[in-house]
Protein backbone atom coordinates (compact mmCIF):
# COMPACT_ATOMS: atom_id res chain seq x y z
CA UNK A 1 0.00 0.00 0.00
CA UNK A 2 2.81 2.42 0.80
CA UNK A 3 5.32 1.92 -1.99
CA UNK A 4 8.24 3.54 -0.21
CA UNK A 5 8.38 1.24 2.78
CA UNK A 6 9.14 -2.40 3.35
CA UNK A 7 6.50 -4.74 4.73
CA UNK A 8 6.45 -4.56 8.48
CA UNK A 9 6.79 -0.77 8.22
CA UNK A 10 3.71 -0.37 6.02
CA UNK A 11 0.21 -0.19 7.42
CA UNK A 12 -3.10 -1.26 5.93
CA UNK A 13 -6.64 -0.66 7.12
CA UNK A 14 -9.30 -3.36 7.51
CA UNK A 15 -12.81 -1.96 7.87
CA UNK A 16 -16.17 -3.72 8.37
CA UNK A 17 -19.58 -2.11 8.76
CA UNK A 18 -23.11 -3.17 9.64
CA UNK A 19 -25.21 -3.74 6.50
CA UNK A 20 -28.29 -1.68 7.43
CA UNK A 21 -29.95 0.68 9.93
CA UNK A 22 -31.61 -0.63 13.10
CA UNK A 23 -34.74 1.11 14.51
CA UNK A 24 -34.58 1.52 18.29
CA UNK A 25 -37.68 0.17 20.09
CA UNK A 26 -39.65 2.36 22.52
CA UNK A 27 -38.67 1.58 26.12
CA UNK A 28 -36.48 -1.23 24.86
CA UNK A 29 -33.19 -2.26 23.33
CA UNK A 30 -32.12 -2.83 19.76
CA UNK A 31 -28.98 -4.66 18.65
CA UNK A 32 -27.08 -4.57 15.36
CA UNK A 33 -25.88 -7.60 13.47
CA UNK A 34 -22.68 -9.20 14.75
CA UNK A 35 -19.41 -7.90 13.35
CA UNK A 36 -16.37 -10.18 13.22
CA UNK A 37 -12.86 -8.87 12.73
CA UNK A 38 -11.90 -11.49 10.16
CA UNK A 39 -8.21 -10.73 10.58
CA UNK A 40 -5.44 -13.10 9.70
CA UNK A 41 -2.88 -11.08 11.59
CA UNK A 42 -1.21 -11.68 14.95
CA UNK A 43 -1.87 -9.31 17.84
CA UNK A 44 1.58 -7.68 17.72
CA UNK A 45 0.90 -6.40 14.18
CA UNK A 46 -2.19 -4.37 15.16
CA UNK A 47 -1.37 -0.68 15.41
CA UNK A 48 -4.86 0.73 16.11
CA UNK A 49 -8.46 -0.43 16.54
CA UNK A 50 -11.52 1.83 16.51
CA UNK A 51 -15.28 1.45 16.65
CA UNK A 52 -17.34 4.14 14.95
CA UNK A 53 -20.97 4.24 16.06
CA UNK A 54 -23.73 6.46 14.67
CA UNK A 55 -27.08 6.84 16.43
CA UNK A 56 -29.93 9.24 15.71
CA UNK A 57 -32.85 10.02 18.05
CA UNK A 58 -34.89 13.20 18.71
CA UNK A 59 -33.30 13.37 22.19
CA UNK A 60 -29.99 11.54 22.55
CA UNK A 61 -30.20 12.04 26.33
CA UNK A 62 -32.80 9.25 26.34
CA UNK A 63 -30.55 6.69 24.60
CA UNK A 64 -27.82 4.53 26.13
CA UNK A 65 -25.30 2.97 23.72
CA UNK A 66 -23.11 -0.07 24.46
CA UNK A 67 -20.68 -2.30 22.61
CA UNK A 68 -21.27 -5.96 23.48
CA UNK A 69 -18.37 -8.40 23.08
CA UNK A 70 -18.87 -12.11 22.45
CA UNK A 71 -16.17 -14.80 22.47
CA UNK A 72 -16.81 -18.16 20.88
CA UNK A 73 -20.54 -17.39 20.71
CA UNK A 74 -20.84 -16.66 24.44
CA UNK A 75 -21.24 -13.31 26.20
CA UNK A 76 -17.89 -11.87 27.32
CA UNK A 77 -18.43 -8.24 28.39
CA UNK A 78 -20.29 -4.98 27.73
CA UNK A 79 -18.55 -1.65 27.18
CA UNK A 80 -20.58 1.47 27.91
CA UNK A 81 -20.15 4.03 25.11
CA UNK A 82 -22.80 6.59 26.11
CA UNK A 83 -25.03 6.55 29.18
CA UNK A 84 -28.26 8.39 30.01
CA UNK A 85 -28.48 11.49 30.02
CA UNK A 86 -25.38 12.42 27.98
CA UNK A 87 -25.91 14.55 24.84
CA UNK A 88 -29.26 15.81 26.14
CA UNK A 89 -31.36 17.69 23.54
CA UNK A 90 -29.13 16.60 20.66
CA UNK A 91 -30.53 14.62 17.73
CA UNK A 92 -27.52 12.48 16.86
CA UNK A 93 -24.31 11.03 18.14
CA UNK A 94 -21.64 9.93 15.66
CA UNK A 95 -18.56 9.05 17.66
CA UNK A 96 -15.31 7.14 17.18
CA UNK A 97 -14.01 5.08 20.11
CA UNK A 98 -10.43 3.87 20.56
CA UNK A 99 -10.94 0.22 21.52
CA UNK A 100 -7.59 0.00 23.32
CA UNK A 101 -8.64 2.82 25.65
CA UNK A 102 -11.86 0.86 26.34
CA UNK A 103 -9.86 -2.12 27.60
CA UNK A 104 -9.23 -4.18 24.48
CA UNK A 105 -5.78 -5.63 23.97
CA UNK A 106 -4.24 -6.47 20.61
CA UNK A 107 -4.87 -10.18 21.10
CA UNK A 108 -8.61 -9.46 21.55
CA UNK A 109 -8.71 -7.83 18.15
CA UNK A 110 -6.70 -10.64 16.54
CA UNK A 111 -8.94 -13.33 18.10
CA UNK A 112 -11.05 -14.82 15.30
CA UNK A 113 -13.58 -16.16 17.82
CA UNK A 114 -14.47 -12.65 18.99
CA UNK A 115 -17.47 -10.77 17.61
CA UNK A 116 -19.09 -7.49 18.59
CA UNK A 117 -22.41 -5.76 18.25
CA UNK A 118 -23.89 -2.42 19.27
CA UNK A 119 -26.90 -2.20 21.54
CA UNK A 120 -28.96 0.97 21.99
CA UNK A 121 -31.59 1.35 24.72
CA UNK A 122 -34.37 3.96 24.48
CA UNK A 123 -36.01 5.26 27.68
CA UNK A 124 -38.89 7.06 25.87
CA UNK A 125 -42.13 6.24 24.06
CA UNK A 126 -43.20 7.73 20.76
CA UNK A 127 -39.81 9.24 19.94
CA UNK A 128 -38.17 6.90 17.48
CA UNK A 129 -34.49 6.70 16.70
CA UNK A 130 -32.12 4.26 15.07
CA UNK A 131 -28.61 2.90 15.07
CA UNK A 132 -27.31 4.24 11.77
CA UNK A 133 -24.19 2.07 11.65
CA UNK A 134 -21.39 0.44 13.55
CA UNK A 135 -18.03 0.28 11.82
CA UNK A 136 -14.90 -1.44 13.08
CA UNK A 137 -11.60 -0.24 11.69
CA UNK A 138 -8.27 -1.87 12.40
CA UNK A 139 -4.86 -0.58 11.28
CA UNK A 140 -2.40 -3.44 10.85
CA UNK A 141 1.32 -3.60 10.05
CA UNK A 142 2.00 -5.72 6.97
CA UNK A 143 3.72 -9.04 7.52
CA UNK A 144 7.05 -9.60 5.74
CA UNK A 145 6.68 -13.39 5.60
CA UNK A 146 3.54 -13.31 3.41
CA UNK A 147 3.41 -13.38 -0.41
CA UNK A 148 1.65 -9.98 -0.64
CA UNK A 149 0.54 -9.17 2.87
CA UNK A 150 -0.76 -5.70 2.04
CA UNK A 151 -2.49 -6.72 -1.23
CA UNK A 152 -0.88 -3.91 -3.24
CA UNK A 153 0.12 -6.12 -6.18
CA UNK A 154 3.80 -6.26 -5.23
CA UNK A 155 5.15 -9.40 -3.65
CA UNK A 156 6.83 -9.00 -0.31
CA UNK A 157 10.07 -10.11 -2.00
CA UNK A 158 9.78 -7.18 -4.44
CA UNK A 159 9.12 -4.75 -1.61
CA UNK A 160 12.04 -5.98 0.47
CA UNK A 161 14.61 -6.37 -2.33
CA UNK A 162 16.32 -3.13 -3.46
CA UNK A 163 16.44 -2.69 -7.25
CA UNK A 164 13.66 -5.18 -8.00
CA UNK A 165 11.59 -2.57 -9.86
CA UNK A 166 9.87 -0.88 -6.94
CA UNK A 167 10.30 2.66 -5.81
Amino acid sequence: MDRGRADGQELYVKSIKTPKRYPIKDLGSTATDFLAWGLSAPGWSIARADAMVGVTHPDMGDVKTELVVMKGGAYDRTLLLKDFPANDNEANNFTSYDLFSLGFVREDVANAAETLYTRATDSTTGRLGQIEYTQLQVVVHTLPNRADSDADGLSDFEELTPGSGTN
